[in-house]
């Protein structure tokens, strides 16, 4: 079982790889609930202590889903692009 997200890449890499010969059958199994806050930041000192701050946050599971699918729409990420810097 692959989630819905993931199974859109599934498909191409499994064409490209054997050359279009082979293509998955992927059906629907059902619906799991992600439990984790995609828009997570830690507050209290004990969570800055443990996962730190900024930029150095681990990846969030949640967050990256909701990105990827916010990209394939064509739909504005929140994410920071530094067009001209200067020192």
């Amino acid at each position: 079982m692959i989630p819905v997200v993931e199974s859109f890449k599934f498909t191409q890499d499994i064409r490209r790889v054997s050359f279009g010969i082979a293509y998955p059958q992927l059906i629907f199994y059902g619906w799991e609930v992600n439990e984790k806050d995609p828009f997570y930041v830690p507050k209290t000192e004990e969570e800055l202590e443990d996962l730190g701050k900024g930029d150095i946050l681990p990846p969030n599971p949640a967050k990256i889903i909701i990105d990827n699918v916010r990209k394939k729409k064509g739909l504005v990420l929140d994410k920071k692009i530094v067009k001209a810097a200067e020192a």
